[in-house]
């Protein structure tokens, strides 16, 4: 059985960069693709859809944009091959500080949290998938960077680790801290009257009549 242990950074409570196929963003010169905390960081570029947003961004603010912590820590995570050509992955998470062990029977790793995290009601639907292999980086061998779709809004999340598997799940936990940082923002409007659709900083408000 194979065993993966992961750390999350401190909880906060930033919002998040506009959606990148948003018609208002700007394209993608050889300039913004290399003005961006990952490239500066890592000498890597970053995917060129991400560049437009990424642009002038702080460190700090682009960790928090894309690299979102939460009150969703994994812990955990392990898989044993089944009978049936596929795996049964466990998973030990930490919600809203009440830690948890779950299952789920899937072809792969990120199918499996994706699957985990939909028993907790946080639907995230991967739209785009890039990765990046980083051999010179002395803390990170693998970028993961996940276009995710759900219920409230489109947004990119950012996963660093030192395997292809421990990168794609940390860049789905940010998207989960994400998600649940909109469910925040929408109860909280709720007491005033308003009502946000979109994505979460590119985000248009109406008054409820």
């Amino acid at each position: 059985m194979s065993t993966h242990r992961f750390s999350s950074p401190t909880s906060h409570t930033t919002t998040t960069a506009s959606r990148p196929n948003s018609p208002i963003a700007p394209a993608a010169t050889p300039h913004l693709r290399d003005n961006n905390p990952f490239t500066e960081r890592t000498r890597y570029p970053l995917p060129i859809e991400l560049c437009p947003f990424a642009a002038g961004m702080s460190e700090d603010k682009f960790d928090r944009t894309f690299r979102t912590p939460g009150s969703i820590m994994l812990g955990a995570f392990g898989s044993q091959p089944t009978s049936r050509g596929r795996s049964q992955y466990i998973a030990t998470l930490t919600i809203d500080g009440t830690m948890c062990c779950t299952t789920a029977e899937a072809t792969g790793p990120i199918q499996a949290l994706c699957y985990i995290l939909d028993s907790f009601d946080i639907r995230l639907d991967i739209k785009t998938f890039r990765q990046r292999k980083m051999p010179d980086n002395p803390h990170h061998q693998y970028a993961t960077f996940l276009e995710i779709e759900n219920r409230y809004f489109t947004h990119w999340s950012i996963g660093y680790g030192t395997t292809s598997e421990e990168a794609s799940l940390s860049a789905l936990i940010a998207a989960a801290n994400q998600y649940r940082q909109h469910q925040t923002t929408l109860r909280t409007s709720a007491s005033t009257g308003i009502t946000y659709t979109g994505s979460l900083d590119d985000t248009k408000e109406r008054r409820a009549a």
